[in-house]
């Protein structure tokens, strides 16, 4: 199960997937589900990391607050940092 939540943590949408699907192959339609409303920020955890993730959330005016894969050779700003751009924080 994949979720979507609002800035409180609740559940506002999900996306039912069997149990070997990747996160990472999910994002956008976790942005596209769910209740009309424009987002400043997704915050998600290293399994949605990809530079399509990051560039699907920016096509939609989203800031992404991603964390990196233990693995990537590139130099991301922490999720704590994105989100206070963001004006989250």
């Amino acid at each position: 199960m994949h979720g979507k939540a609002d800035g409180c943590g609740d559940l506002i949408a999900f996306d039912l997937t069997g149990g070997e699907a990747p996160d990472c192959s999910h994002f956008e339609t976790l942005l596209d589900i769910g209740p009309d409303i424009s987002p400043r920020a997704a915050i998600a955890d290293k399994g949605y990391s990809s530079k399509d993730n990051r560039a699907a959330a920016r096509a939609r005016g989203i800031t992404p607050a991603i964390g990196p894969k233990v693995s990537s050779r590139a130099i991301a700003m922490s999720p704590r940092t994105s989100v206070k751009r963001a004006g989250l924080m």
